[in-house]
């Protein structure tokens, strides 16, 4: 069956620690569907593994792109008064 491709699969770490959807979705303050949608986009904006239908997000990989999206983000709304 050399036919067959060979796709690397590779596990989360179990010594590091890992986040649902939601649980990402609430440290970066949106919904869980846009988490989904992070993880989904091409390139990811974070870098997840699916196990099964679940994301294993690491909490690093939040982190960094709190980090980031607070440099590069959009500039806050001037509130007018």
């Amino acid at each position: 069956m050399e036919a067959m491709r060979k796709v690397p699969y590779r596990f989360p770490d179990p010594n590091e620690k890992h986040l649902t959807t939601l649980e990402a979705a609430q440290r970066l303050g949106v919904d869980a569907d846009t988490v989904k949608k992070y993880c989904n986009s091409k390139p990811p904006r974070l870098r997840a593994m699916k196990v099964g239908r679940t994301w294993a997000i690491p909490l690093a990989e939040v982190k960094r792109y709190l980090k980031e999206s607070s440099v590069n983000g959009r500039p806050k709304k001037a509130h007018c008064s």
